[in-house]
Order: C-alpha cells, then structure tokens, then sequence
C-alpha cells in the first residue's frame, strides 16, 4: 500500500491453494472492479454478511474502502501483537486474524455491502473449482489417515 500498489491481491491462508491454474483471473476480476473485497461467506446464504472467511480474500487495491479495511486490520493485529495476545497457541488466542476482519467489517457496514461474495464451490471450500481451503467443517477426516 504505501508504495502506491493498485492491482488485486490474493490473501491466502496456509490451508489454501490454487487448483485451476489455467483459471482466466484476469477476465474475471475486470466486472468486479467496483468491489472493494471477494469473499466467501462463512454461511453463503446469509450474504452480505461480516461474518467472512480469511482463509481466501481478494482484495482491490485500487478501491479507496479497502486500503480503510486493511490498515484498520492491520492496525488491530498490530495491538494484539503488542499485547502479546498473539503469541498464545491458537486454541487459547482470544482473536486471530479472522475475528479481528470481523471486528472491522461489523463496524463498516457500507464497505459489506459493496463486498462481491463468491460461493464456496468457486473460492475458499475443500471442493472449489479455483481456490480451495480445507475449513474443518467441510472435510472429514479419516481415522486410517492417522495410523
């Protein structure tokens, strides 16, 4: 941001992948030039919602509400960090990234409104066609894959 970026960036958690290489980002990022933010829904019929996914976030930069959105994130992550809430192990942490997104979305109800929501068929499910993230809730793991 602050050396004047203003394309799309792709924010994948380590759990997320690219499974469609020859996938035409390009063409399809150009109608959804207006959207500060894609997005998966945690729960896709409830969107437009805050309640997110972080696992896949594709953000244009070039959109005034996201350079908002992510200094504002960046600046809650960076007072947990100081806190030393961050270095907690993940089951005792009061937040992560996601929940602080959260936080910021409840408080922009505009800029969630303009978010374009994809479904988790397309970005962000343990069975998209394009970015795929293995969210706990969708896969089930088998006994056998631990023996």
């Amino acid at each position: 941001m602050d050396g004047g970026f203003d394309g799309w960036l792709v924010y994948l958690d380590a759990d997320s992948f690219v499974v469609d290489l020859e996938f035409d980002l390009i063409a399809y990022l150009e109608p959804h030039a207006g959207a500060p933010l894609i997005a998966r829904a945690v729960i896709p019929e409830r969107a437009p919602t805050w309640n997110i996914n972080a696992g896949v976030l594709i953000f244009n930069m070039k959109h005034p509400q996201t350079i908002r959105l992510i200094k504002t994130w960046k600046g809650l992550f960076d007072l947990w960090r100081a806190a030393g809430l961050l270095r907690l192990p993940p089951r005792l942490a009061p937040v992560n990234d996601q929940i602080l997104l959260h936080w910021v979305l409840k408080l922009n109800p505009n800029l969630v409104r303009a978010i374009r929501f994809e479904h988790p068929d397309f970005i962000n499910g343990a069975h998209s066609s394009f970015i795929v993230q293995f969210l706990r809730p969708d896969v089930k793991i088998s006994t056998y894959a631990f023996h």
